[in-house]
């Protein structure tokens, strides 16, 4: 039998036993997030790369943010609803975008990446039905930044480490959230949450333009380098342990 199998006996077992949540706990919860993530002024000069080189492989765009959550909240209830309040700490990254380009003969890679934190706060209304299954909404005040990153090589180098471009950035904004919880146990669960961040805070990146584009930086547009960064749909999935 192997090891999946043992865990999933057990676990069925655990839900079949007793799996109601358990009121007025305090929890603690760790997992993964993914975001489908906007980033406007970035991708701008990203473009701007793009265009003003001659390139073998274009850089690509920021397309998502995925890193590690965690969280600690305490939840109380009566009957089958439940009032959460929590918080937590969400870490991104976008990956490394990586461009080519021959240069006195010397095959090149330049890579960008963002990396963000992001500090939780806020609070959910839950509806438990059937002792396992939980639904509801909640929302979130985030706070924290952003720092984009770069590093130029030869191809046949090992790659150096990132440095940072500037200072971190600012992050504010406000993520609504759905909540999909099914609870194994009065120890342990499992938490699915859809999420939309927006941000309230628009970033000047007009220092990381001129930072990847030093010909071309004074001739770009002030907007097209100012906006909010690292919008967009996304999910958590926690694994949720209350004591």
């Amino acid at each position: 039998m192997t090891r999946i199998t043992i865990v999933a006996i057990m676990l069925l077992i655990a839900s079949v036993t007793h799996a109601q949540r358990p009121e007025d706990k305090t929890y603690m919860a760790g997992g993964f997030n993914y975001q489908l993530a906007s980033a406007a002024p970035l991708d701008y000069i990203i473009d701007r790369f793009n265009q003003t080189r001659n390139l073998i492989d274009e850089m690509d765009k920021v397309s998502h943010m995925s890193g590690a959550v965690f969280a600690f909240g305490f939840g109380w209830g009566e009957d089958e609803k439940f009032i959460l309040l929590e918080m937590g700490l969400t870490l991104g990254g976008s990956g490394s975008l990586s461009s080519e380009r021959l240069e006195n003969g010397v095959l090149k890679k330049q890579d960008l990446k963002v990396t963000s934190f992001l500090i939780n706060t806020g609070f959910a209304y839950l509806i438990q039905t059937e002792k396992k299954f939980e639904y509801g909404a909640g929302l979130f005040i985030d706070y924290g930044g952003f720092r984009v990153r770069t590093r130029t090589y030869n191809s046949n180098q090992t790659a150096p480490d990132f440095k940072d471009i500037g200072e971190s950035n600012t992050l504010v904004g406000l993520t609504p959230t759905i909540f999909l919880d099914y609870n194994f146990s009065e120890t342990f669960g499992l938490s699915f949450r859809p999420f939309y961040r927006y941000q309230l805070y628009d970033n000047d990146l007009q220092y990381v333009n001129k930072e990847l584009n030093p010909n071309t930086w004074q001739n770009d547009a002030y907007d097209n380098q100012h906006g909010a960064m690292l919008d967009g749909f996304g999910g958590t999935l926690l694994a949720v342990f209350f004591f």
